[in-house]
């Protein structure tokens, strides 16, 4: 059986969470958070500031707990949330491997984006301070530039939008 994996992914604080458990729920998928699996795997803990100091261990834990996840509950729909570029300890952005999205079996994807002040509002709300070092203007630019550049490498739909125009996206059931 083929498994549909729908990766949502943006910036921290855009939306990609709320819209991915609906879709999910919409699609009669599961629903999974790259976070939380790279957490699950990990022994020790992620920081606080939404900085990554080993990207690449981190994303082979997510693929492994991912196929993990993924054999145990057999779902036919996933949506992932995740990110398509990591702000890592040194303050860059780094794109995720082309890769991760490979391993991950990825079908489709979406990039949410939206107004940076909304997102800086959001962060501060959620978490009740922005990330430390982050700049979101440029962390979002960089989620749509290398979004697209996975999509053209894995031959995968891509669709952009803000959180509300991607709900009323017709994905069907498929």
């Amino acid at each position: 059986m083929s498994t549909r994996v729908i990766f949502v992914g943006g910036v921290h604080g855009v939306g990609k969470s709320t819209l991915a458990r609906m879709l999910a729920e919409r699609l009669g998928g599961n629903f999974y958070s790259a976070g939380q699996l790279i957490k699950s795997g990990l022994t020790g803990g992620l920081t606080s500031d939404k900085r990554v100091s080993n990207a690449d261990g981190n994303q082979a834990i997510l693929i492994s707990e991912f196929n993990r996840a993924k054999e145990r509950d057999l779902p036919k729909v996933i949506v992932l949330d995740g990110h398509f570029v990591l702000a890592v300890d040194t303050g860059n952005i780094v794109p995720v491997s082309f890769s991760v999205f490979r391993g991950l079996g990825i079908t489709e994807m979406l990039c949410v984006v939206d107004n940076p002040d909304e997102i800086r509002n959001r962060l501060s709300q959620r978490d009740g301070a922005l990330p430390e070092g982050i700049d979101i203007d440029a962390m979002q630019v960089a989620e749509a530039g290398h979004a697209r550049e996975v999509s053209v490498m894995l031959g995968v739909p891509l669709h952009f939008g803000t959180p509300s125009e991607l709900a009323r996206l017709e994905l069907s059931a498929k």
